[in-house]
């Protein structure tokens, strides 16, 4: 009788679960504070016709072909390609969820904390502090992604339900804001200026923004077979789904127009504009932070849905039309749910590890004393010329060696004669520091290193910063931090 149940969802309900997967209204915020304000509404056009909306309709299409198919994109290529190219597709589509789901935690305690406090004190919560709250967030995560379909199926509906009448509410409730209230609103110059972007490079370079916004409705494709009629349902809960997305994405960014000034655009709005804009519409109603709290609220259900999909959809992904060539047998074991149990676990560990790195790491640098004082989250490097003159590498067969680190003195230091408390990081040796400790200027350290991608951490009579390296062409080059 569950099975049954868990089968039939209905177009509006997958439609629904996409939308909270895709969709949020951060991202009419990120659109409009990256695109110039209104002038994003252009944007936002031309990236729904020529990638999400023919997306989308692909997606339907082929979800409809392979109704019977539990993989979802794997299934789609295992049908049409072959199975190992199947097996590289949903590996690659598990693995680089990884990282994605780990730091789905911060945004929950975010939403949580504008909630509880109304403000944006999680930015600067302790990092230790705010890595255990993940940690226990993300457990409860996967304690209910291991619940099966019927808990996800009416999680994720929820989460995109709420989502989407959020995002209609303040349309709606902006637009009628200046009928309504006795607030300052700002007037919409609707001339064609005001809506055409600059076409230069940063305009096609910034398109990863808004192509990384729409993406995600393949993540739904494994529930196909879960539908009460995938053929004709499948492909229309995919059009419904950019119906809502364009709606709140244009008519969104017109309401925040009344709001925020497009020419001069608050600088944390990415961070924080959403809370804002929701702060700003209690203002305009005399209801003080009650549509903060909400919309908290409402982002907090959608981030942790998002959090439980996100571990259950890759992972059948790569398991539910596997060969068994490409994947131990183990790992196809369900338990009552219908739960890949060990695939959970082995997701388990790498998120777990992902989650507890940074806490661990840090703890080390304040023992270190390397970076003392800076254990805050959302701490940022001064400027990189603090005494660290160069980095000297030389080519190692298929890696490189770091041969050298020279600390400067004279005019290219900030402080000349100061001592440099340093420490080098390498992911790739099991020794977390190789370095650590205080040197005097002009000094030189040499030892090996596996190359690859190194932080430089250093501090000098108080003045602390983090420069983050990359060795590219390691041909004894000098790579100058300054």
């Amino acid at each position: 009788m569950q099975q049954k149940d868990d089968k039939k969802i209905l177009w509006h309900t997958l439609a629904f679960m996409a939308f909270s997967t895709v969709w949020g209204f951060g991202n009419v915020i990120n659109g409009f504070s990256e695109y110039g304000g209104l002038k994003a509404i252009v944007s936002w056009i031309l990236i729904f016709a020529i990638y999400f909306v023919p997306y989308a309709l692909m997606v339907g299409e082929l979800g409809s072909t392979f109704k019977h198919a539990g993989g979802g994109v794997s299934s789609w290529i295992h049908e049409t390609i072959g199975p190992k190219m199947a097996y590289y597709a949903g590996w690659t589509y598990w693995v680089v969820h990884m990282p994605y789901i780990s730091q789905k935690p911060n945004s929950t305690v975010i939403a949580a904390s504008w909630a509880l406090f109304q403000d944006k004190r999680a930015s600067g919560m302790n990092t230790t502090v705010m890595q255990i709250l993940c940690l226990v967030i993300f457990l409860f995560a996967m304690y209910l992604s291991g619940k099966g379909m019927g808990v996800l199926k009416r999680l994720a509906t929820l989460a995109g339900s709420a989502m989407f009448i959020m995002s209609m509410l303040f349309i709606v409730m902006m637009v009628a804001a200046p009928a309504l209230t006795d607030g300052a609103f700002l007037a919409i110059d609707w001339s064609p200026s005001s809506f055409i972007p600059d076409f230069n490079a940063n305009f096609f370079l910034s398109l990863s923004i808004l192509v990384f916004a729409v993406g995600g409705c393949e993540k739904i494709s494994p529930y196909v077979n879960k539908m009460k009629d995938p053929s004709r349902d499948f492909a229309k809960g995919m059009v419904a789904l950019a119906a809502m997305v364009a709606v709140t994405a244009i008519l969104g960014t017109i309401a925040l127009g009344m709001m925020f000034d497009s020419n001069h655009i608050p600088q944390d709005l990415m961070t924080n504009g959403a809370y804002y804009a929701f702060q700003k519409l209690g203002e305009y109603y005399h209801a003080g932070n009650f549509f903060v709290v909400v919309y908290a609220l409402t982002n907090l259900i959608g981030q942790f849905s998002v959090m439980v999909l996100s571990v259950d959809a890759p992972l059948r992904m790569l398991l539910d039309s596997a060969d068994s060539r490409f994947i131990p047998g183990k790992m196809f074991e369900k338990n009552e749910h219908g739960t890949y149990v060990n695939g959970h676990r082995l997701g388990d560990a790498h998120c777990l590890w992902a989650d507890c790195g940074p806490c661990l790491w840090h703890q080390e640098r304040g023992r270190s004393g390397a970076l003392a004082g800076q254990g805050k989250l959302g701490v940022h490097a001064p400027a990189i010329s603090v005494g660290l003159c160069g980095i000297h590498c030389l080519k190692k067969g298929r890696g490189c060696v770091l041969r050298r680190v020279q600390v400067c003195e004279g005019e290219n230091s900030r402080h000349p004669g100061g001592r440099l408390v340093l420490s080098i990081h390498g992911l790739c040796m099991p020794d977390r520091y190789l370095l650590r400790g205080s040197l005097p200027a002009g000094s030189e350290y040499r030892d090996s290193l596996c190359a690859g991608r190194t932080w430089v951490h250093y501090a000098m009579d108080g003045s602390k910063g983090e420069k983050k390296l990359s060795f590219p062409h390691c041909r004894g080059d000098v790579f100058m931090v300054q």
